[in-house]
């Protein structure tokens, strides 16, 4: 019974102390003799920390190495805390001549059970000659992190009232606030899919913190223990009971460590058995295999034996029967040379007379005959003399190209030629000590002069035209006037240039990259719709998404979407999916599209680290815990890393793999994957391989090397905050 009173006592104690955390009644307000006002509890997130003075004549210094004091404080003065190195505080020191700065040590000033305890006011500016400056002009360090509280806010260029906003930011968005400027701070937002930081400025209204929940938690508790030091004789009395029970537990717990070393014991002997006989089911499953196998392989190697036994059969036939008949050849042709021998003294004198006929002949005719074969001689020539001009008509018209070249080449020449006459004579007239009969002389040439270049001109441009049809000599031109970013009036000749030729799609092609680059994207739909070809369409609208996609994400969905139709649809659905994360923190949609677009290209490394990257940020639906969110992203990560042999970012896939499974707790998975990250950077900037591979060492007791790789993740203002805190952990 003594015992159900005493836990029935404790539970009330506890129950009350929660009660007492959570009661906002103690924060207090205290005005110092200068008419500032401090609280305990910091309702206004632009209120900084102040600390109080305990003990008399307390010294200031001017540095922690050379320690020389610059004044003395006194017994319950407020100054303002800027930072803590060690045992010493860094503040600023309220003074109506001009405030200072300088360090105290931490132990002079009121705290809680060893904390330092703290109090909130408007922050001390530093004033030089009298000028008083108005606090909207003020900047200061904040360095500290606060999200979005408002449904809509905006990423401002400055932090003015009239600046041009960057872009939306939505309910929930995390921020860093780096500095303070009146009623604006300024923040920086990490892009997690592209490994960037954007920076701007926010008003101070749009945005809290949580991390004063956890401070008005501490200075509650801390309160609480000085209102309820009257129940420290109950608490003592449980603690006593308390030891009771952790002995009774103590002994338990050594009851249940046995059974747990014996339970280990025969599940190793188990584990053991099971082993050795899956290792016998498969060694004796193997030679089962082989005996097959080997089996399969004489059958066949005896197959093929016997087949290739009956073909070395079937040509030793074929060789037999053609040996025969080349034998029976053989004694035909002898007796046909036998027959050639007896007939050839028959023949010869035969050939002999008719020989002797056609010289007597030749000799008889040889004036008809020479004729004869002159005539044949002359017609072969006139023939080859006529195939060679007809030759020579098919290339002139090449002539005339060529010459027609040579033409505009020389009104060309001559055209800049007269300019530069024309510049000299310029030049001179422009000078200050040139008398008036020269001027007037001068004069008379720079008129003439220009005459003469514009005729040239003139020349020229007949000359381009009858070379080229007047829409590519149109086309020309502006190609020419936009590398020379004279946009607009490229634009005016491509029109021109269309309305001559109505199906002229690379005019077309290059009036809607015109319009895109003059962000006129009202009038680019009746341009586009006229180009046929597909994947110079889908191009052209994925320049056209990408340009308005930081200012009207919306509509850039929409585009991205009409580009899946006709050029990458892998490529549209990733573009889609990093603006639902980017733009609107949409998880679930930005998942949909990434599986959307791998279903496209299932081997593409950057679509898998983004896929991941958005699983890592939901929450776990119910039934599911986190660590099952986070393996789910790990599987992705892993299969980018697979296919990601050419992925230029693979060294932060790795780093996002290993932080994957630091946050599952599985350290040696975790140090692998960072391993790869270092290896796969292209130099020593890797901040995030560095981080993951410090904080799995730290969490398997390799403290020397956690420490070694902190560090140079503490140099990277990307991660330099968290780096701090594992530091702090690593010396605890």
């Amino acid at each position: 019974m003594h015992r159900t009173l005493l836990k029935t006592t404790l539970l009330i104690t506890i129950i009350f102390s929660i009660l007492s955390v959570y009661n906002p009644v103690f924060a207090k307000e205290i005005v110092d003799e200068f008419n500032h006002s401090y609280e305990s509890d910091p309702g206004d997130p632009a209120l900084v920390k102040f600390v109080r003075i305990r003990g008399k004549k307390v010294p200031i210094y001017d540095d922690i190495t050379n320690r020389e004091i610059i004044q003395y404080l006194d017994h319950k003065q407020f100054v303002q805390f800027i930072e803590k190195s060690g045992k010493y505080c860094k503040v600023r020191v309220f003074h109506p001549d001009g405030n200072y700065e300088g360090w105290i040590n931490k132990f002079k000033v009121f705290n809680t059970n060893g904390l330092i305890k703290f109090f909130f006011g408007k922050p001390f500016l530093m004033i030089s000659d009298e000028k008083e400056i108005d606090p909207a002009d003020v900047e200061f360090e904040v360095n500290k992190t606060s999200w979005v509280i408002k449904d809509k806010s905006q990423l401002l260029e400055l932090p003015k009232i009239d600046s041009s906003v960057k872009f939306d930011i939505y309910f929930g968005k995390e921020l860093f606030v780096k500095k303070q400027k009146g009623d604006y701070y300024l923040v920086e937002i990490p892009n997690t899919i592209k490994e960037e930081t954007i920076t701007g400025w926010v008003r101070v209204a749009d945005v809290g913190n949580k991390e004063f929940y956890f401070e008005k938690y501490d200075r509650s508790m801390a309160e609480f223990t000085r209102e309820n030091n009257s129940l420290s004789t109950e608490i003592s009395e449980l603690e006593k009971y308390i030891v009771e029970l952790n002995e009774e537990m103590e002994d338990l717990e050594n009851e249940h460590q046995m059974l747990i070393f014996q339970k280990e014991a025969n599940e190793k002997i188990l584990a053991n058995s099971i082993a050795k006989r899956k290792n016998f089911l498969i060694e004796e499953k193997k030679i089962a295999e082989q005996i097959e196998e080997l089996v399969k392989n004489s059958k066949s190697e005896l197959a093929d034996l016997r087949t290739k036994n009956l073909k070395l059969d079937k040509e030793i036939e074929n060789v037999t029967n053609d040996l025969f008949q080349l034998n029976a050849e053989y004694i035909t042709m002898g007796k046909m040379l036998d027959q050639c021998k007896n007939e050839l003294p028959s023949i010869l004198p035969k050939l002999k007379e008719a020989y002797e006929q056609k010289k007597v002949y030749y000799l008889a005719n040889k004036e008809e005959i020479d004729k004869k074969l002159a005539e044949e001689a002359q017609f072969a020539k006139e023939k080859l003399e006529r195939e060679r001009q007809e030759k020579e008509k098919k290339k002139e018209p090449e002539k005339d190209t060529d010459q027609e070249h040579l033409e505009c080449q020389e009104f060309e020449k001559l055209y800049k030629d007269k300019i530069a006459e024309f510049e000299k004579v310029k030049d001179e007239m422009s000078k200050g000590d040139i008398s008036k009969s020269r001027y007037e002389e001068l004069y008379e040439q720079y008129t003439q002069l220009w005459n003469e270049a514009s005729q040239c001109k003139k020349n020229l441009k007949e000359c381009e035209f009858n070379l080229n049809s007047k829409h590519k000599s149109l086309y020309n031109e502006a190609i020419a006037l936009k590398k020379e970013d004279e946009l607009e009036d490229a634009l005016t000749i491509l029109l021109e240039a269309v309305e001559l030729k109505d199906d002229f799609e690379e005019a077309y092609f290059q009036i809607v990259l015109i319009l895109i680059d003059l962000d006129e994207d009202t009038q680019i739909d009746q341009y586009l719709n006229r180009i046929s070809d597909e994947e110079m369409r889908g191009k052209l609208i994925n320049r056209r998404a990408g340009n308005i996609r930081n200012n009207d994400p919306q509509r850039a969905i929409k585009y991205y979407q009409e580009m899946a139709n006709y050029y990458k649809p892998e490529l549209a659905y990733y573009y889609i999916g990093l603006i639902y994360i980017e733009k609107y923190s949409d998880q679930k949609n930005a998942i949909k599209y990434f599986k959307k677009s791998l279903a496209k290209d299932p081997k593409d490394p950057k679509v898998y680290e983004a896929l991941g990257a958005a699983v890592m940020e939901t929450k776990a639906p119910k039934g599911q815990s986190k660590n099952d969110i986070i393996e789910e992203a790990i599987d992705y990560f892993e299969k980018g890393i697979k296919y990601g042999d050419d992925y230029k970012n693979l060294h932060i896939l790795c780093a996002r793999t290993a932080q994957a499974y630091n946050e599952l707790g599985k350290y040696k998975s975790a140090l692998k994957f960072a391993d790869m990250s270092i290896e796969n950077a292209n130099n020593d900037d890797n901040p995030t391989g560095f981080l993951e591979k410090g904080k799995a060492l730290l969490k398997i007791g390799n403290k020397k090397e956690a420490e070694k790789y902190l560090n140079k993740a503490k140099n990277d203002l990307l991660t330099k905050d968290q780096a701090i805190f594992w530091l702090k952990e690593l010396n605890k």
